[in-house]
């Protein structure tokens, strides 16, 4: 190997190892400052980490006690979950049911009883009619629901409820047509994990805006009155549904007292008969219950409700003052 002539006359010229030695890169230095840096970094991050906890916790705490309000939005949502919390899974069921059920209940084709009969089995109580009280025989019109909503859905205790369904209902007879709406109430009762209609759906009027707030019926009782006020009762009750599907509202309004409704069922169903009339003295009151036999003015179908009228005598004329619908099968 030749040496460095100027380092021979320094008197030093590096041998292999030293030469080899000091071509190699200085890393010990380099290193330390790295693990330092490192170990800052760390430190960092960790008080850090404390500091955000110890604040969050801080501001959580704060917004739960009201020290610090929450933000409207916030608001809005939980008070939206605390009210889907209090809607009970029943009654979205029988929303449900109450929904499909008045589908098949308006939809039927002229002299195709029998297949309306089996779409509406399976909502019906056993002892209830079929044909869930209307008359299919007297049917002139083939109908079917174009639309279907749950109104208003209410919890009648021991597992009854009564749904107010609106439709509108599409009816055809040959290549004529006609839009029909429909109010009907549903009287139904859970059954298991479903549920059943209890007594025939009924057509109402269309509800108003500002309605008389209901209470609970006292328990019925009175006695039979005597042949005479059997009949005053009713040749009245028979002109009373007369106008009751037939006048105008001040027409109806003479004939009644009280809070009841005197808007009556004119434009909607057409009385025929009254059956199964009893009247019962109650004090200074009477109770009348009978089945009034109506026909669907769109349809031309017969149906049968049950009634419950509370009346009261002035002189010689009779008002009614309630009206209830019943629920018997």
């Amino acid at each position: 190997m030749v040496r460095d002539p100027a380092a021979v006359v320094r008197g030093w010229c590096p041998g292999p190892d030293e030469a080899k030695a000091s071509s190699q890169p200085k890393w010990r230095g380099g290193t330390e400052l790295n693990t330092r840096q490192f170990g800052k970094w760390k430190r960092i991050g960790f008080y850090g980490l404390i500091g955000y906890t110890a604040f969050s916790t801080t501001l959580a705490w704060s917004i739960q006690l009201g020290v610090i309000p929450s933000s409207p939005r916030t608001a809005e949502a939980e008070a939206t979950s605390e009210k889907k919390a209090e809607i009970p899974s029943n009654q979205l069921s029988a929303q449900t049911f109450a929904t499909n059920f008045a589908r098949e209940y308006l939809l039927w084709t002229k002299e195709k009883e029998d297949s309306r009969k089996e779409r509406l089995e399976p909502y019906l109580h056993p002892e209830l009619d079929p044909q869930a009280g209307l008359d299919m025989s007297k049917v002139e019109w083939d109908s079917w629901a174009r639309e279907v909503e749950v109104w208003d859905l209410k919890p009648l205790g021991k597992g009854k409820w009564e749904a107010l369904i609106y439709a509108q209902l599409q009816m055809s007879q040959g290549k004529k047509q006609k839009r029909v709406d429909r109010w009907m109430k549903i009287p139904m009762e859970k059954a298991g994990e479903s549920f059943l209609v209890i007594a025939p759906p009924y057509f109402v009027t269309e509800p108003k805006t500002a309605s008389p707030s209901e209470t609970e019926a006292d328990e019925k009782k009175g006695d039979a009155v005597d042949s005479v006020v059997q009949e005053d009762v009713e040749t009245f009750l028979n002109s009373f549904w007369k106008t009751y599907t037939t006048g105008k509202p001040e027409e109806i309004r003479y004939l009644m007292k009280g809070e009841g409704e005197t808007e009556g069922l004119t434009g909607i169903l057409a009385f025929l008969e009254m059956k199964d009339l009893s009247v019962y003295q109650e004090g200074e009151s009477y109770r009348a219950e009978c089945t009034v036999l109506f026909q669907d003015l769109a349809s031309g179908a017969e149906v049968t409700y049950p009634y419950t009228l509370y009346l009261a005598q002035e002189g010689t004329r009779w008002y009614v003052m309630q009206i209830e619908q019943n629920e018997r099968h």
